[in-house]
């Protein structure tokens, strides 16, 4: 809005090219017009609005001397964003996604850098895309508040991230053990545990399917190239959207009934594996050379890992996208 007494003149020009151009013609004096310029262009930069090349300078009129300013707004026609392509409209359930952490930027230079919880948007929109609500659940909490969350979400998606400390599996850490989170590690396995007790539809990806196992008592391969030999290359350097490998599914499993196939083409990466098999999981998949690349629970409804990464492909791949789909029917009571 203009201030009452501001001297202004505003002429609307015919639209052109779908747009619509507003020329202003202001008296206002050169520095004051550069300052003010300014600060609505950083707040324009801020805004989620602006979806367009030009920047949107906001300026009013007071008195000044004489300056003249032509000021252009182009503004296209707004588009549907990506969760309003991808979403359904009908959310039937909310499903908490594991976050992993890195250490980020400091406040000063004396200060020491700051936890960053994080996970990969991809989970989110594949969730969306499924029916469901994604919400992330970070670190930094205490068993209370996992309880509290744990009441109110619907289901469960363990996802990626760093190498599992051998000592949740009894083991010593070997020759080729990567980064370790002990923090993160017991977070997600008292998540996990909360969420199996209350038969909490759950879903593992590639650390997720290890955590798994670990939970039920299983252990680990700490690193598949100095310990499987003959395996495949299982840590490629690829684009996650790109398949690396198939694997064999086990007929009447549970990831047989969702997918609908005998073998499959997965984007797997990653350099460590299920070693012993945890007692109350069965193999649903394997990869050709023998590592397990996909299990689920004979004593749960819904508990279920892959050792690929689904929410890398579901965009191109049917069953990336059937995975997501059976975990929010399975936590909507659908399944």
């Amino acid at each position: 809005m203009l201030p009452v007494g501001g001297r202004a003149k505003c002429t609307r020009a015919k639209p052109t090219c779908g747009s619509r151009l507003y020329k202003v013609r202001f008296n206002y004096s050169r520095n004051m017009l550069k300052m003010k310029a300014c600060r609505f262009l950083r707040k324009g930069r801020q805004s989620r609005d602006l979806d367009c090349q030009t920047c949107l300078l906001g300026i009013y009129s007071t008195s000044y001397p004489d300056y003249t300013l032509s000021v252009c707004k182009q503004i296209k026609k707004p588009e549907l964003s990506m969760l309003e392509q991808e979403g359904k409209e009908d959310c039937r359930a909310l499903i908490g996604i594991t976050c992993s952490r890195v250490i980020g930027g400091s406040w000063s230079k004396l200060s020491k850098g700051h936890w960053l919880n994080y996970t990969l948007e991809a989970y989110a929109r594949a969730i969306a895309a499924g029916g469901g609500a994604p919400v992330l659940v970070p670190l930094g909490q205490t068993r209370a508040t996992f309880e509290f969350i744990i009441q109110r979400i619907d289901g469960l998606v363990l996802s990626g991230g760093p190498d599992i400390h051998p000592r949740h599996y009894d083991s010593m850490p070997l020759g080729g053990l990567a980064d370790v989170d002990y923090e993160l590690d017991l977070m997600e396995l008292e998540l996990a545990r909360m969420a199996l007790d209350r038969d909490i539809p759950v879903l593992g990806i590639c650390r997720g399917i290890q955590l798994l196992n670990v939970v039920y008592g299983g252990s680990l391969i700490q690193d598949i190239a100095s310990q499987v030999p003959g395996a495949i290359l299982h840590n490629p350097d690829i684009d996650k959207g790109v398949m690396s490998h198939t694997v064999k599914i086990e007929p009447e499993s549970l990831l047989a009934g969702i997918i609908g196939q005998d073998k499959i083409w997965v984007n797997g990466r990653h350099h460590q594996a299920i070693d012993k098999l945890a007692p109350g999981l069965k193999v649903s998949a394997l990869a050709p050379d023998g590592i397990v690349e996909a299990v689920e629970a004979s004593d749960r409804p819904f508990a279920m890992g892959v050792q690929w990464h689904p929410e890398g492909t579901w965009k191109t791949d049917i069953y990336s996208r059937k995975l997501f789909s059976a975990l929010v029917k399975a936590a909507s009571g659908s399944f």
